[in-house]
């Protein structure tokens, strides 16, 4: 795959350094982490099955207001110290 037109061909490199980076991250907490993949996988045999299917999605810009998810960082890194 190329990238289109827009991109000078002399930062195809840099471009490609950019995706296959973005496609480590992804691939790691999407996939090994939350188990996406097995998840959705296990959704869609059960949506096939029973003709329907649910799937909730969340998206959280600020995380430091939250104070659920402040508290699993502090568990988190607490485990990380021990």
């Amino acid at each position: 795959m190329t990238p289109s037109e827009a991109v000078d061909e002399s930062e195809y490199d840099l471009y490609k350094k950019f995706c296959r980076t973005l496609e480590v991250v992804l691939q790691r907490i999407f996939v090994r982490e939350a188990k996406l993949k097995s998840r959705m996988k296990i959704a869609s045999r059960a949506a096939m099955t029973c003709e329907i299917g649910w799937m909730k999605l969340l998206y959280q810009r600020d995380l430091a207001t939250d104070p659920i998810i402040v508290q699993r960082m502090n568990d988190i890194q607490d485990n990380l110290r021990r």
